[in-house]
């Protein structure tokens, strides 16, 4: 459906990293579905805050072509890894095996749990849970990649035609998303997990053949147990969990992927097993060694970013930008606000120093002791013109009208 690309994303002031664009191919951009499908995966990934999914930076529509740009994930798919245990003849360890499949329940679970703006569940389903769509990262994370046929309750709904037909990868799709993708919910995240469950733990695949002949296979009934399809050593405690996810009717599964790392735990504990991120981390390191991967070219900043230097060197004054006729009519008006000079002072002299002046709020009032008096109205004394006498303002300010 895309292009895959490495590039460099450019900041201000020195800043950038590597990303990864994903770019929609024109042609497929003219069928509708599938560029819904394309939007919708960067607005679910968006709105899906867990460290077991990548980041989403944009999706864009430029020049004709739909793109996103997303987190750079360093390391290797699980198919790739798979395909590597193969070439060198051996079945995944245990202790990888639990690793991973226990991230998985953590990212699975915080998929489902998405709810809407209303605090409602948006029964969100991965749909679509292959090898080549869980990547194994050299820091120990293991994330869920390429949520195309992700949806919701709502979005299930209305599936028809073409649609609403076998949607997925074949050899990781449950049964009930072939007779009726309209009732399926989370359970069917967790079938395919217990698939891959099965494929790790015998290095095999669960059902031989494509196509019809995985359909027919699935439908038919559970696969065969998984301790006859392998060399090693397969407890019967694991493998009790493993068919319990391939139940062919969703209510004998478990009802959630914290049952299903609870029971993981359990049985990581129970044969002694170290399992966490370092496992998965050293794993991948071993696979996909550091100087093998490639690398976003290292190219000059574009000229649109700005560097440090030209934000902290300051810009020259300009004298000429205004004239003399200009900076005396911006001037003028500051005349209004100067303050007059006072009179010169007088040379001290000897003595006691004289009487501070009188503050203005005081002024024609006289003293008498410790107490000021106002001296008595005479006819000549000038009142305000604008200032009414008493009785106008209670008349101005009575609250009975």
């Amino acid at each position: 459906m895309a292009e895959i690309f490495i590039a460099r994303q450019w900041g201000d002031g020195g800043f950038q990293r590597e990303v990864v664009i994903k770019r929609m191919h024109p042609h497929l951009a003219e069928q509708r579905r599938l560029l819904n499908e394309f939007c919708a995966e960067g607005r679910w990934m968006a709105r899906i805050e867990h460290a077991g999914l990548p980041s989403i930076h944009d999706v864009r529509h430029e020049d004709g072509q739909w793109y996103c740009v997303m987190e750079r994930l360093r390391g290797l798919t699980l198919g790739a890894a798979r395909r590597h245990e193969r070439e060198m003849g051996r079945s995944m360890r245990w202790d990888v095996v639990f690793s991973v499949a226990i991230q998985l329940c953590e990212a699975l679970h915080a998929v489902h749990e998405l709810r809407d703006e209303a605090g409602e569940l948006c029964g969100l389903i991965h749909g679509d849970l292959g090898p080549e769509n869980v990547f194994l990262g050299r820091d120990g994370r293991v994330r869920l990649i390429d949520f195309g046929l992700a949806t919701d309750t709502a979005g299930r709904q209305t599936l028809t035609g073409s649609d609403s037909g076998i949607r997925g990868t074949v050899g990781y799709i449950a049964p009930e998303m072939i007779e009726r993708p309209k009732g399926a919910d989370r359970r069917a995240d967790l079938y395919v997990l217990g698939v891959l469950l099965y494929e790790l733990t015998t290095g095999v695949r669960m059902i031989e053949g494509d196509g019809m002949a995985y359909v027919n296979a699935v439908l038919a009934g559970p696969p065969p147990p998984p301790s006859g399809r392998t060399e090693r050593e397969y407890p019967a405690a694991v493998e009790a969990v493993v068919l319990r996810c391939l139940q062919r009717d969703p209510n004998k599964r478990l009802s959630d992927l914290r049952k299903l790392k609870l029971a993981l735990e359990n049985l990581a504990k129970t044969m002694d097993l170290r399992v966490g991120h370092d496992v998965v981390a050293a794993y991948a390191t071993a696979l996909q060694p550091e100087q093998e991967e490639p690398v976003a070219p290292r190219t000059e900043p574009p000229p649109y970013v700005v560097a440090t230097e030209e934000v902290l060197e300051p810009e020259p004054i300009d004298d000429s930008v205004l004239s003399p006729e200009e900076h005396d009519a911006l001037t003028a008006d500051l005349d209004l606000f100067s303050i007059a000079p006072g009179p010169a002072e007088a040379p001290a002299s000897k003595g006691p120093p004289p009487p501070p002046p009188a503050h203005p709020v005081f002024e024609g009032f006289e003293d008498e002791g410790d107490a000021f008096v106002e001296p008595p109205q005479t006819q000549t004394r000038r009142r305000h013109p604008d200032i009414p006498d008493e009785g106008e303002f209670a008349v101005a300010f009575n609250d009975d009208d």
